[in-house]
């Protein structure tokens, strides 16, 4: 004959055991690591995508005067 003690401790130990069960089976897929995500490239924004570039070879060509009128008066200075 099963005692009433026995049955007191089993019910709430059924109870948890169907707890834990339940809830891993509804657990949902997780997502993958960070890591093993392939990351989405997002579009620019209207405004970035429809800036004009200019061509840089002003700047280039007053940089390259800069340097030779550098250049030449280098050697007319005084070491420290």
């Amino acid at each position: 004959m099963p005692s009433p003690l026995r049955n007191l401790c089993a019910m709430p130990l059924l109870a948890l055991i169907l707890l834990a069960l339940s809830g891993c089976a509804s657990m949902q897929t997780a997502e993958p690591p960070l890591i093993a995500r392939k990351p989405k490239p997002t579009t620019l924004p209207a405004a970035i995508s429809q800036i004009d570039l200019k061509p840089s070879t002003a700047t280039l060509s007053r940089g390259q005067e800069w340097l030779q009128n550098t250049e030449k008066l280098l050697p007319g200075a005084t070491q420290r």
